[in-house]
């Protein structure tokens, strides 16, 4: 189910429209048997997605293989800048009870070309899941050179379970793929007694030094992880990464006041007091 669906291959613009109560009735409960909603879905072209508001969007299948809902998508990769500003998303929801997959407010798959993504406001993505594997994105980043900026993120109220919940996630993957974040204000909220981790900012490690000296660049940024753990050993972060410190930081203000809050987790290392990185912030 698509609210809106472009394919265009030159010049795109999606704005002004309001997409809400769309339900997609499957209900099938095999893992990869695709059923999907979309707000508004990209793919090609050189796109300016502003201003929309995408809610209420339904969808409980059972879907693994990809995302079962999506609020927008934008996975052109035509070598032109790519603009998603100001858009509000909330609502976007899987209501099966053993979904294991994975719903997105914004998904973001860019070109080498210098783009752009802010003033969005995106929270409230929902799950009713009984299965802690299932996991929320705020905004999704596959590939792209992009700045993500005056972003608000605000996830995990009123979900109980301890699913993975990421407000950024950037999963680039490219030696051409460095992505910057300034002025982001990211909050993740709520109470668990199971689950794993949540991080504001989960970094993908393709792009670390000293094999690709393409640093991100993190700044001016709010991230606040105040979930906390009523029961359970769940891990919740600002920054994530696997790998050390391939990337900046630099007036960021932290706060992770919860049962098993950390400022960041940088390659094995557990950070919980400043700086996050030596000498910066």
């Amino acid at each position: 189910v698509y609210g809106i669906s472009c394919a265009g291959t030159s010049t795109n613009t999606i704005s002004g429209n309001t997409i809400s109560n769309l339900t997609n009735a499957s209900t099938n409960t095999t893992t990869y048997t695709v059923g999907q909603i979309y707000g508004i879905n990209s793919t090609s072209g050189a796109n300016t997605i502003g201003t929309n508001t995408v809610r209420d969007l339904t969808i409980s299948n059972y879907y693994t293989s990809g995302s079962a809902a999506i609020g927008i998508s934008q996975s052109s990769t035509t070598a032109a800048a790519q603009t998603v500003s100001g858009n509000t998303i909330y609502n976007i929801s899987n209501n099966n009870s053993s979904f294991a997959g994975s719903v997105v407010g914004l998904y973001y798959d860019g070109p080498a070309t210098a783009s752009a993504v802010f003033n969005n406001f995106i929270h409230d993505l929902n799950l009713s899941s009984t299965n802690a594997s299932a996991t929320l994105y705020g905004i999704r980043i596959n590939n792209g050179l992009t700045k993500f900026s005056n972003n608000i993120v605000s996830l995990g109220k009123n979900l109980s379970t301890g699913y993975y919940i990421y407000n950024i996630y950037d999963g680039s993957n490219t030696t051409t793929s460095v992505n910057e974040f300034y002025f982001n204000t990211l909050y993740i909220e709520g109470s668990v007694s199971n689950g794993t981790q949540t991080a504001n900012l989960y970094l993908n490690s393709y792009n670390y030094t000293p094999y690709y000296p393409n640093y991100r660049k993190i700044q001016n940024n709010i991230l606040c992880n105040s979930r906390t753990n009523t029961a359970g050993t769940a891990i919740h972060y600002n920054i994530y990464t696997l790998y050390g410190t391939f990337f900046s930081t630099d007036h960021n203000v932290y706060y992770a006041n919860g049962t098993g809050g950390k400022l960041a987790y940088l390659g094995g290392t557990a950070v919980t007091s400043l700086p996050v990185l030596a000498a910066q912030d």
